[in-house]
């Protein structure tokens, strides 16, 4: 094999490697969810299609060490769809091209979600991409190409063979074959008469049966619809697009790209030919999908395959083109941006791509870092790559700086200028230096210091964005017409971010696997281990006996405070009432030894070598008050008391705009057993911020305060940075719905508030 060759298989290795990467390599190292894939993997669905769940549970059988093996078949089918996918594509392009479309493909938490999970859909997609494959093969032949023809006819009988039995002929079927013939009649003018008319003869009939079966409207499973009525509240008309869009990943960026490009310039080509089958079956599996899930169930966009090849086309197609696109690098960035921003208010809209309704993960599971940098590394790449021109010159590294040189030397008007620019830049490093280092030095509002400072930081950083954008034009340039494969391999690493950074995080909130990996590394033999709530089926899967399912929280606290090592696994909202039972008995706090997720928290009666205390009420909730900055001595109706405050660092002043962290420390004299909230208002010139929150973060409400206890509360709190200098008083208290616990004794206003103390705000 010569040196081209290897550079020619080079790109497709490469992508094919990826592709095994994200669908397979690691999808039966996470613990099952429990219990949105316990539910799949142990209650068979009497309304979906038989083929995925039959595969599933074969596979489990296959490998019944292997808790996880039921994933396998899920992975291959989203592997297969990434080769359908490069075969498709392979119609209309060449190698590099194909390896475009796998690529891209990759970057989609589509296909990750659904290869990696077993609630994914990945048999969608296959049936889908099959059916495109052997359809479009029979619109693109030639006359005379009978092996094709066959190869052709086989992959559509196959399509159809997984749709029956893997998706229902609405989604695995119906669009694919729709849009071949479609684009039979449309296309051009030599596409194959009797392709033509056999695929027309199948869309008219699969659109018969179908729409006979949404008429009957039936109760009982149809294998042309995938599935049976349910009553559950259909999505809105826009939900379903937003799920695609999100689920698409970068791929959702580069889209409108490859729409114009097709749809606005004419060939008479296949690669034209194939977009408009692409987009077409996009359209109509969207279609699809609308009306399975307004009656159906739920589903995934299972034509991401399609747009993959579609933007492949167009990446290819302007490798032989030396000039760039700034409107296009702008549109782009924009939906980018669009994406990231959806990301970081909806970290988790990406998931909406799994076929499940309305996945509540947990509010400490954090996914930003992942969308953030996967943003700016495909920004990084597509912004130089899609707008260099390969026929410029070159420019140094140093040719802004020689232009500033030359701009200086042309007048004394332009040295005024850049003088005063400079002067302004020092003037401005100053302030922010001072806002940084002292910021009570100077008679100025800290909003002024903050804007000083980001400013000076952003001029400062200007050379370097400068020069690192010089190099990315340095090595687009150099890349020259292999340059969009760069493209693909960063939207590719979207989606390795996403198999290997946000799912694996996800997933340690919903699967407790790890959890029994922790106790089973510290639990001795006959040890009890108590389970409440969380986890009571996972338990089979990954726990030995001795367990014991308890019905309540008592009955945990007191198996607890036995003689002997127990252990329990319960959710992190039920730690409150087991401890209280606990420290009843014992006079401590039980010992945290896993929390990492919140709805199977493993702790145990005492301290274990090798382990951790990770019980997160232990810093906060004592017998004996700490010192505290400004005493208060107030007193409410139920048996609490507000023993003082102060703030974190016990600075001075508080400058607007910037957060800072008020402690309260509480005594319960009694117990009460009533839920309360506690209420901050810090009110001066500016208004009023507020602080109101739930007790210890949440994990210690007011009803399980026991007579003695010492609470000390956290709330952040930031004064706007719109609000005016003065004084500012804190108020606090505790209340219920629309009442607050009276104020029997301390200094109080009018509002029955405590009026806790002063701060200086500017």
């Amino acid at each position: 094999m010569n040196d081209d060759s290897v550079r020619r298989l080079a790109l497709p290795a490469v992508a094919f490697a990826l592709a095994a990467a994200v669908t397979i390599l690691g999808a039966t190292s996470a613990g099952l969810w429990d219990p949105l894939e316990l539910d799949r993997l142990e209650i068979p669905g009497a309304a979906e299609p038989p083929l995925g769940p039959t595969l599933v549970d074969a596979a489990q059988r296959g490998l019944g060490a292997l808790h996880a093996a039921g994933r396998l078949p899920i992975a291959l089918f989203g592997l297969l769809t990434a080769a359908l996918t490069y075969a498709l594509a392979r119609l209309a392009t060449d190698a590099r091209g194909a390896s475009y479309a796998v690529l891209l493909l990759v970057g989609t938490p589509i296909l990750v979600l659904n290869s990696r999970l077993l609630l994914g859909e990945s048999i969608v997609l296959l049936a889908q991409a099959t059916v495109a494959y052997g359809a479009f093969s029979l619109v693109a032949l030639e006359r005379g190409q009978k092996e094709r023809a066959r190869i052709a006819l086989g992959a559509l009988a196959l399509g159809a063979i997984l749709a029956a039995w893997g998706s229902g002929f609405l989604l695995g079927l119906l669009p694919g074959v729709l849009a071949a013939a479609t684009v039979a009649w449309i296309g051009r003018d030599e596409a194959n008469r009797r392709a033509r008319i056999g695929l027309t003869a199948a869309a008219a009939l699969l659109v018969g049966l179908v729409g006979l079966d949404i008429v009957r409207d039936a109760a009982e499973y149809r294998m042309t619809l995938g599935g049976a009525p349910r009553g559950d509240q259909p999505s809105a008309f826009h939900h379903f697009l937003e799920v695609a869009f999100h689920g698409l990943g970068p791929l959702a960026a580069l889209g409108p790209l490859g729409a114009t490009w097709f749809f606005l310039e004419r060939r008479a080509s296949r690669a034209e030919l194939l977009a408009r089958f692409a987009m077409l079956w996009a359209a109509f599996s969207y279609g699809a999908s609308v009306v399975f899930e307004a009656r159906y169930g739920v589903t995934t966009f299972a034509a991401a395959p399609a747009l993959a090849v579609l933007v492949a086309l167009v990446l290819r197609a302007r490798d032989d083109l030396p000039d760039g696109s700034r409107l296009a690098a702008i549109v782009v960035a924009l939906f980018v941006g669009l994406l990231a921003r959806d990301a970081l208010l909806f970290p988790a809209s990406a998931f909406d791509a799994l076929p499940v309704r309305e996945l509540a993960i947990p509010e400490d599971v954090d996914l930003r870092r992942y969308h953030v940098l996967a943003a700016l590394l495909f920004l990084a790449v597509a912004l130089p790559v899609l707008t260099v021109h390969l026929d410029d010159e070159p420019r140094s590294l140093s040719a802004p700086y020689r232009a500033l040189a030359a701009h200086w030397a042309q007048s004394k008007k332009a040295k005024a200028k850049m003088l005063a620019a400079a002067a302004l830049f020092v003037v401005l490093s100053v302030l922010g230096l001072l806002g940084l280092v002292a910021p009570d030095a100077l008679p100025i509002r800290s909003i002024v210091l903050r804007g000083a400072g980001v400013g000076a930081i952003a001029i400062a950083a200007l050379p370097i964005v400068v020069a690192l954008s010089q190099l990315g034009y340095r090595f687009a340039r150099r890349l020259g017409d292999r340059r969009h494969g760069a493209l693909a391999l960063a939207a590719a690493a979207y989606g390795l971010l996403f198999a290997f950074g946000a799912l694996p995080t996800i997933s340690r909130a919903f699967s407790p696997r790890e959890v029994f990996t922790t106790l089973a590394a510290h639990r001795g033999v006959d040890e009890p281990l108590y389970v409440l709530e969380a986890a009571e089926r996972s338990v089979t899967h990954y726990a030995e006996p001795p367990i014991v399912h308890a019905r309540t929280s008592t009955e945990v606290g007191r198996a607890l405070a036995s003689e002997g090592r127990v252990w329990a696994i319960f959710p992190k909202a039920k730690l409150a009432e087991v401890n209280r039972v606990y420290r009843g008995s014992r006079r401590d706090h039980l010992v945290v030894i896993d929390d990492d997720n919140p709805l199977a928290l493993l702790v145990t009666n005492g301290a274990v070598a090798g382990a951790e205390d990770r019980n997160p009420l232990r810093p906060f909730v004592s017998k004996e008050p700490p010192e505290v900055a400004h005493r208060v001595d107030a007193k409410l109706r139920g048996g609490y008391e507000l023993v003082g405050w102060e703030i974190d660092g016990n600075p001075a002043v508080i400058r607007p705009g910037e957060r800072f962290t008020l402690r309260l420390v509480w005594r319960a004299t009694q117990r009460s057993g009533r839920k309360y909230e506690v209420f901050v208002h810090l009110d001066g010139p500016g208004g009023r911020a507020h602080g109101d929150h739930e007790p210890v973060h949440g994990l210690y409400p007011t009803q399980f305060w026991d007579t003695g206890d010492v609470v000390v509360d956290e709330v952040s709190m930031r004064v706007p940075a719109h609000y005016a200098p003065g004084t500012y008083t804190f108020y606090v208290g505790l209340y219920q719905g629309s009442q607050r616990a009276e104020v029997l004794q301390g200094n109080k206003d009018s509002d029955n508030r405590i009026v806790a103390g002063k701060v200086e705000v500017r």
